[in-house]
Parts: structure tokens; sequence; C-alpha cells
């Protein structure tokens, strides 16, 4: 599955979802006609109303985004600085655990 690039093309994907929902709604609505099929057809229906209000919220974003882009003067601030990675690499050379100490034999701690 695709991840939408912007909000507005998420609004798109939760539109279309909300469509496919409502379609398999109606064919399980027509196909299972019996109380256990009404109560799936009205789940369905309840998931694709669900997505419908999920897209409206998403394209109301896409808006926001847009004016406040366009508010900026059309500039956009630069992508925020990448998480560390996971790589394994040391920081230093030294080796294992070091553990805080109250009074580690230093002169400059009162009471030594």
């Amino acid at each position: 599955m695709r991840h939408p690039a912007s909000p507005d093309a998420l609004a798109q994907h939760l539109v279309e979802a909300a469509e496919e929902a409502a379609r398999i709604s109606r064919m399980v609505a027509d196909s299972w006609w019996d109380e256990r099929g009404r109560e799936m057809a009205a789940g369905i229906a309840r998931v694709g109303h669900e997505l419908d209000l999920q897209a409206q919220r998403a394209a109301r974003a896409a808006e926001e985004v847009a004016a406040l882009i366009a508010g900026a003067g059309g500039v956009v601030s630069p992508a925020p600085r990448p998480l560390p990675g996971i790589s394994g690499r040391r920081e230093s050379e030294e080796r294992g655990v070091r553990l805080p100490l109250l009074n580690d034999g230093s002169t400059d701690v009162p009471n030594a």
C-alpha cells in the first residue's frame, strides 16, 4: 500500500476507501438477506461513514496547511533533523558501565 504524500492525498485515499466500504456494504446487503447479513452490512456502512468523516477532516487539514504555507509567503521551513539511527556506532572507546559514586576518591568532594 502506498503512503499518501500529503494531507490532500490522504483525504483522497480516505474518500476512495469510504466509497469501497459503501460498495461492499451494498453487496453484502444484496447477497446476505438474514439478520446477520443486515448487521454485517450496517457495520460496514458505519466503517464507510467513519472513513468519510476522516476524509473531511483530512481535507480541512490540507486546506489549513495550504493556508499556513501561503501565509508564510510560500516558504516552507526545512525538514526536521532525522532521529539518531541504531547503527551501533560507539561514541567513545571506553567500555563497560560507569556507575556514579558519591565518594570517588577525588579531593574536591567535601568529607573525602
